[in-house]
């Protein structure tokens, strides 16, 4: 909707009025939403991105009742995020994006107050820290979610911990890392990985992903995205084909792929 509006002024809200078509508002404020609200219907606000750290009084955060779809921004570990819940009945997506690294491990503040209406989570973000550097750090990371079925994890536009950067220097540390977050989302289905062209290596560890698919029962999908032109050549995709094969062993029902973009 701010899209639009850039380009073609407030002039074309009139033409948007209609229940079939759907939006997106993006960090708007309280006038620009009852600019919008004037010629709009408030059933095709169906999105919204807010800045996090921005409080909202009560009777603004009511009028998105309808949204399923909630990005916010630069979210705190320690955010009461579960407020949420009450303003946005009909959330089934969340999506949290950040300008630098995220500690995955910190992560357990969020997943105690998440709703079970969520079932698709993604994290946008500049990329991982190494937490090895504790051995008991992932103990401290106990909060199981049951409901959440699709995740995404967007790093693609940064590049990832390498081995030199990891305390334990892991080859895979940034996979490493993930999947001890991933194994948390007990009930997932689909994960979604990006990830830029020069670190599809990193994630080629067939090892770590077993013990994700001997964990995780219910998986059915896992994608990795890889932005950027790159050589497919034959000894990637041989390791890619390892990792079906051997997913299948395990069960039949995985698939593993991979796409370039």
């Amino acid at each position: 909707m701010n899209d639009a509006i850039s380009a073609f002024s407030t002039n074309i809200l009139p033409l948007l009025n209609n229940s079939k078509l759907k939006f997106q508002l993006s960090n708007p404020n309280v006038l620009f939403i009852k600019m919008i609200l004037r010629q709009l219907k408030r059933e095709q606000i169906v999105s919204l991105q807010l800045n996090a750290l921005q409080v909202w009084p009560e009777r603004d955060l009511i009028i998105f009742r309808n949204v399923i779809s909630m990005t916010l921004l630069n979210l705190p570990y320690d955010n009461l995020i579960n407020r949420y819940d009450e303003y946005f009945p009909n959330l089934t997506c969340l999506s949290l994006c950040y300008d630098n690294e995220v500690n995955l491990n910190s992560f357990s503040p969020i997943f105690k107050q998440l709703w079970q209406r969520i079932k698709r989570l993604e994290i946008h973000c500049a990329g991982t820290l190494c937490t090895h550097y504790d051995t008991n750090q992932l103990n401290k990371f106990y909060t199981l979610v049951n409901y959440v079925e699709y995740f995404l994890f967007d790093v693609g536009h940064f590049p990832l911990i390498s081995m030199n950067n990891c305390f334990r220097y892991y080859r895979s540390c940034f996979l490493i890392t993930t999947i001890d977050f991933i194994k948390k989302l007990i009930n997932i289905q689909y994960i979604h990985l990006i990830i830029n062209k020069y670190d599809i290596e990193q994630l080629l560890d067939i090892d770590q992903w077993k013990t994700l698919v001997n964990e995780c029962l219910q998986l059915k999908k896992i994608t990795l995205q890889v932005l950027g032109n790159t050589f497919q050549n034959e000894q990637l995709m041989q390791k890619v084909l390892n990792i079906q094969t051997e997913m299948n062993n395990i069960r039949q029902t995985i698939k593993f792929q991979i796409k370039f973009l």
